[in-house]
């Protein structure tokens, strides 16, 4: 451990089998100083791909595993762009599962903001403390589960009083969106930051996902109408750097301020004015989101097939039906 940190103290790039050494080390001991100077020198260096797999990698091993016959989807941000923004990724994942795509989402509790993703399901009245068998159960029978993080990182509890005492963003930050307990095979992934784009993408072509999209846009992780986002598309080996404007799929641009959330109670009924059917700057953001999604996942051919699909999913009850009885289901259990 004391070579590595004299590695990156010279700022000198590190292997994935170097970072996956000091992650068993940190997971396996009591040596906070050494764990708080590891993650204070990588993220003041720059992690790269190969360190983010390497870590990603060790903390993989180490999580509880949801198996599902089915190939899953996820929708996430790194968090930590400090908009506190509307839940749109969680709440695009649920009209996406009404759609009939098999959603895994991955989520926790709020950081920074008053309301995270398993605050939100949580105020929906979802069930988000599924054991890995009733989540496969989930997944078969309605489309979705959500996957609370604590319950299926054990080994991220010891690095927690680390975290917190640092108090700034490390490499956990950036990982995250990375642990799906179900191994996520097509995702959508926002961070909070540009620089980002290129490693995340590159970490995902090195644990083999399917097909995903990364993405930032007008300073936040979230997939938006506020503004041109910049993206890398990725299937199977290949890389595709775009941009998505939300105007070439006839929104109309929208202020930050317009997706704006709040407690648990205004987030949920934020949403449950779309699912009746409410125009706003969250709805279209929302119906980007999940036609992005239904044509990564290939239930459309392209996005504005998958916008004619979501928006019908809405109008005609179906998103909503879809969401009491997820509703329903958890309260009869």
């Amino acid at each position: 451990m004391r070579k590595t940190l004299q590695r990156l103290i010279r700022r000198e790039n590190l292997t994935s089998s170097e970072c996956e050494d000091a992650l068993h080390y940190i997971i396996n001991s009591d040596d906070s100083i050494k764990a708080s100077a590891f993650l204070v020198l990588l993220s003041a260096k720059g992690e790269t791909a190969e360190e983010i797999y390497g870590i990603a990698n060790v903390m993989k091993s180490q999580m509880i595993k949801v198996k599902t016959n089915h190939d899953v989807m996820d929708i996430v941000g790194t968090g930590g762009d400090g908009m506190h923004t509307f839940n749109i990724s969680t709440a695009s994942a649920l009209i996406a599962a009404s759609c009939g795509i098999k959603i895994a989402k991955h989520g926790n509790r709020a950081v920074s903001s008053l309301c995270g993703s398993a605050d939100f399901i949580e105020g929906l009245k979802i069930d988000i403390n599924k054991t890995p068998d009733q989540a496969s159960e989930s997944i078969d029978r309605d489309n979705f589960a959500f996957l609370y993080a604590p319950n299926y990182h054990p080994a991220m509890a010891k690095i927690a009083p680390v975290r917190r005492a640092l108090g700034i963003p490390t490499c956990f930050n950036i990982i995250g969106p990375l642990l799906n307990p179900a191994s996520a095979k097509y995702m959508m992934i926002g961070v909070f930051k540009e620089d980002l784009l290129d490693v995340m993408a590159d970490v995902l072509l090195m644990f083999k996902v399917r097909k995903a999209i990364i993405y930032h846009g007008c300073g936040t992780d979230e997939l938006t109408t506020c503004g041109t986002s910049r993206a890398i598309f990725i299937s199977d080996t290949e890389k595709l750097s775009t941009w998505i404007n939300p105007d070439h799929y006839g929104f109309k641009k929208s202020s930050i301020n317009n997706l704006k959330g709040g407690s648990v109670d205004l987030n949920v009924n934020i949403f449950k004015d779309t699912l009746k059917g409410k125009t706003s700057a969250t709805t279209d953001s929302l119906l980007l989101n999940a036609a992005f999604m239904l044509m990564l996942y290939g239930s459309v051919k392209n996005v504005e097939d998958g916008l004619i699909f979501a928006h019908n999913c809405i109008a005609s009850g179906t998103a909503e039906q879809f969401i009491k009885r997820l509703s329903t289901t958890y309260q009869q259990s």
